[in-house]
């Protein structure tokens, strides 16, 4: 989740909706053996310092509690400066969401990739604004886009939009995962929340021939 700049009602609004997500996700679940139903995870990610890097507060669980109490001590960091790195946000979650062998987290770090096997992948992206960080280089996005054409991508340059629709179209195209954005607050791009639905594949078409 991300929210810089919002006020403290929509902060308390934004976390009583991450409890309501995982709330109706823990009921969803309550008849399924331990172990076996669906997993949760909270990732941050504000800016690329030491500061402020995107980190994992909670590595998947199906203990959803711990996850709703999670979601009570998140803030938002401060709008000065670069501090909104969602491509690095969205990198994370979805190294996160790897499956585990020996191979991808020799160590068993809980914060690598914990991802199972033959299991649907799913990122629900909160974000108040546009990025102003990212890590991904020019020419390394240039040649992506350049490989993997899409209409929604911006032209050479837009490398804030650009690693993000990168990042999602890779998380679809790669772990066949599904990105849902959400939008909060004033400063929210929207142009830039549908392009990451129509690259993600998650947008909803209505067509009729009443």
């Amino acid at each position: 989740p991300r929210s810089r700049g919002l006020g403290d009602v929509y902060k308390r609004q934004v976390r009583r909706a991450l409890i309501a997500g995982i709330n109706l996700i823990r009921n969803r679940n309550a008849l399924v053996a331990g172990g076996s139903g669906d997993r949760v995870s909270i990732v941050t990610f504000d800016g690329r310092d030491g500061w402020h890097a995107p980190q994992i507060v909670l590595p998947l669980t199906d203990d959803y509690q711990a996850a709703m109490t999670a979601c009570t001590t998140l803030q938002a960091a401060g709008d000065i400066g670069a501090t909104t790195s969602t491509e690095s946000g969205v990198d994370l979650a979805r190294t996160h969401l790897l499956a585990k062998t020996t191979i991808s987290n020799p160590a068993d770090d809980p914060t690598g990739p914990q991802g199972r096997k033959f299991t649907s992948k799913v990122i629900v992206l909160l974000t108040d604004g546009m990025p102003n960080s990212w890590d991904m280089e020019q020419t390394v996005l240039d040649d992506y886009i350049s490989s993997n054409g899409n209409a929604n991508f911006y032209p050479t340059g837009y490398d804030w939009f650009n690693s993000v629709l990168a990042q999602t179209q890779q998380f679809y195209k790669d772990q066949r995962g599904k990105l849902y954005s959400v939008g909060m607050g004033l400063g929210t791009d929207y142009d830039f929340m549908d392009r990451i639905a129509r690259i993600a594949s998650t947008c909803l078409l209505y067509t009729s021939d009443a």
